[in-house]
């Protein structure tokens, strides 16, 4: 079972959410592409020892259009139980980086409802018009968001988000671990 994620602008607009991108030190927002992720997996699925090789690259990278980038998803309940099991890959897109510079004010804190921990952030100005700008541009569409080079969550944008994000489902390690990379730590 996928651990269910799920990221809540404050004012309640929600992006509604099922559970790797290059470089360190900030969150990424990239476009999932829904047919070339399709076409992927259908093409790994019927060719799994023969896409990637020994270093985790594809062997043939024209099964992908050139702009597009394969991550395989990061699935916390196969990793807590080292069940390896088929991977699900996703082809993401175009992105924006959110690292310490777009952001004014990051915290952790517990959920309501269930406890769980969540991180809120709170974007500068032109962080916000930044994500603003790439929410606007891409509601109904699924977005990936990667922290330490892995896929972390892949939300379906409903509504363009401008200043406030809420981050849930991440165990209270990383939770905390992507408050101190927002905030400018290690």
């Amino acid at each position: 079972m996928k651990t269910i994620l799920s990221i809540i602008l404050l004012s309640l607009i929600s992006i509604t959410a099922s559970a790797q991108h290059t470089g360190n030190g900030g969150l990424y927002f990239h476009i999932v592409d829904e047919d070339e992720t399709q076409a992927f997996n259908n093409f790994y699925n019927a060719n799994p020892t023969s896409t990637f090789n020994e270093r985790g690259e594809l062997i043939n990278p024209n099964i992908v259009s050139s702009d597009v980038i394969i991550f395989g998803v990061y699935d916390m309940d196969k990793q807590n139980n080292n069940d390896q099991g088929n991977p699900d890959f996703v082809a993401i897109r175009t992105g924006i980086r959110l690292d310490r510079s777009f952001i004014k004010n990051v915290q952790v804190d517990k959920h309501m409802m269930s406890g769980d921990p969540i991180v809120t952030f709170i974007l500068s100005p032109e962080g916000g018009e930044m994500f603003f700008n790439h929410t606007q541009r891409n509601v109904g569409r699924s977005m990936a968001i990667v922290f330490e080079n892995r896929v972390r969550l892949i939300a379906r944008i409903i509504a363009p988000i401008r200043e406030a994000v809420m981050i849930e489902g991440f165990d209270e390690e990383e939770s905390n671990r992507i408050a101190r990379l927002l905030r400018g730590g290690p």
